[in-house]
């Protein structure tokens, strides 16, 4: 199976949480796998970005019918609740959802009460509707952790996704990894390499990587 058919297989169900430092290529990957479900779907999709104009020049990269794209702008956390409501309203009519970033609003909110059990509503509320079947891939930013680079809020993001995906970059050879931390039985372990170029992703080579 090809890298691509294989990660689209893996993110096709759950709640995908994608995290990494800037510019690595998290928006890239998942208006990727967007891109797949709704050129293949019946269904629309739902893009919720808090990146943008940026963003959307390359949802155009990716997407041949951007008609069959919903765009929910995120710039405050009220603005997820309006978006979890959105799909509650739409879900029949949905093959895919992709949040971009999840975390960013969180990151400028963190200090104001109340914020975090509202963050935390919001990812619960992506698992229940990714229980039901609905997938839904969500990028989180970073920040320096305790054990490294970790993503704003890592603790409901880790307690709510059925999948973590980390991504690196190689910038002397410009390859992108994705490695998944965490998965759903052989998920786990699995390393992608890909490139972007000006017509998007291009799949280098993909192989498992087990933990001792």
């Amino acid at each position: 199976m090809k890298c691509g058919n294989l990660l689209e297989r893996i993110a096709s169900s759950g709640l995908t949480l994608v995290y990494g430092p800037a510019a690595v290529g998290k928006t890239n990957l998942s208006l990727y796998l967007l891109s797949l479900k709704c050129k293949d779907s019946k269904y629309s999709c739902l893009y919720a970005t808090s990146e943008g104009l940026i963003s959307i020049n390359r949802l155009l990269v990716y997407v041949q019918d951007p008609s069959r794209v919903y765009v929910h702008e995120i710039l405050d956390l009220l603005d997820l609740v309006d978006m979890i409501a959105f799909i509650e309203d739409r879900f029949d009519n949905l093959g895919m959802v992709v949040v971009d970033s999840i975390n960013a609003p969180y990151r400028v909110d963190a200090l104001i009460e109340g914020s975090a059990e509202l963050f935390g509503y919001i990812v619960s509320s992506l698992h229940v509707l990714a229980d039901k079947g609905l997938p839904v891939i969500a990028t989180a930013q970073v920040h320096a952790g305790d054990e490294g680079v970790e993503a704003v809020g890592i603790n409901v993001l880790d307690l709510w996704s059925h999948r973590v995906i980390r991504m690196e970059k190689d910038d002397e050879r410009g390859v992108r990894k994705v490695i998944i931390e965490r998965g759903i039985d052989w998920e786990t372990g699995l390393v992608l390499e890909f490139k972007i170029d000006n017509g998007g992703l291009k799949w280098l080579r993909c192989y498992q990587v087990r933990k001792p």
